[in-house]
C-alpha cells in the first residue's frame, strides 16, 4: 500500500527523506497520500488550494 501511494503521489524518490527535509509542497502531498491510506470514504482537506 505505501509503495503504491508513493508512487501515486510522485514521492518515489524522497521515500528515504525524513519528512522534515521535505519541501512544503511534498509535505502536503505526503499528508494526503497518509489520509488516503485504508481508502477511506471520505477525505475532509482544510484549504487544499493553499
Amino acid at each position: 500500500v505505501v509503495e503504491e501511494k508513493l508512487t501515486e503521489f510522485d514521492l518515489w524518490k524522497q521515500a528515504n527523506k525524513p519528512s522534515c527535509y521535505l519541501s512544503g509542497g511534498n509535505k502536503r502531498k505526503l499528508s494526503v497520500a497518509i489520509a488516503m491510506i485504508g481508502d477511506p470514504p471520505i477525505v475532509i482537506l482544510d484549504e487544499p488550494s493553499a
